[in-house]
C-alpha cells in the first residue's frame, strides 16, 4: 500500500514556527519540517492537514488548518 502513487492527507500538530517560514509538525509521533501554503496563518498547537502528493512525503506540505 505504501508504494502506490496517490495523493493523500495526514493530520499533524504545529510544534514550532521556524524563522525560515517552515513549521515543525508532529505527525504520528515524529517531527517533520514542512512548508505551508502561502497566506496560511498558523499558530503553535494548531491541528493541520498535510497533503502528501503521490504518496511521497518528500513533497509534503501543510495544506490547511483543521476547522
Amino acid at each position: 500500500m505504501k508504494y502506490l502513487k496517490f495523493n493523500r492527507y495526514a493530520t499533524g500538530k504545529i510544534i514550532t514556527i521556524n524563522e525560515d517560514n517552515t513549521y515543525n509538525v508532529e505527525i504520528n509521533g515524529e517531527i517533520s519540517v514542512l512548508k505551508a501554503k502561502e497566506d496560511l496563518i498558523l499558530l503553535i498547537g494548531d491541528i493541520v492537514y498535510i497533503m502528501v502528493p503521490n504518496n511521497n512525503f518528500s513533497f509534503a506540505f501543510i495544506d490547511c488548518k483543521r476547522p
